[in-house]
């Protein structure tokens, strides 16, 4: 039940700008290590370089974050994303949300995995 209402509240934040979970996920690692290049985003979700750039489009679109360009080489094509003021506090809230719920959530995230793991998969 809390991951549950974690999710909830969670996507709520983001409905109102039109933005999902993985925008979600990109500006809370843009809000936690720093600007990052839309590569290294792209590894660190798991998804392609194109996913990555509807993505950033997105964000940057809300005001959340903004791109760059990556120093010291100042090539067009080398850029950084970082999140904004916006963003920042964004990300904030959510990392207060689930602040809120952590106690909750291992108990429950470990009643998942292990439903998840006698549940065959179809």
């Amino acid at each position: 039940r809390a991951a549950t209402t974690y999710v909830s509240e969670a996507a709520r934040m983001f409905v109102d700008l039109s933005l999902g979970d993985h925008e979600r996920l990109a500006l809370t690692i843009l809000a936690c290590d720093g600007p990052q290049q839309p590569a290294g985003l792209s590894r660190r979700l798991n998804l392609t370089t194109a996913a990555i750039s509807g993505i950033v489009d997105r964000v940057v679109a809300a005001g959340l974050a903004r791109r760059d360009l990556a120093p010291p080489l100042h090539d067009r094509r080398a850029v950084l994303v970082e999140a904004t003021p916006s963003g920042l506090l964004l990300a904030r809230r959510l990392a207060t949300l689930l602040g809120q719920h952590a106690s909750s959530l291992g108990p429950a995230l470990r009643a998942a995995c292990a439903v998840a793991v006698r549940t065959p998969a179809n």
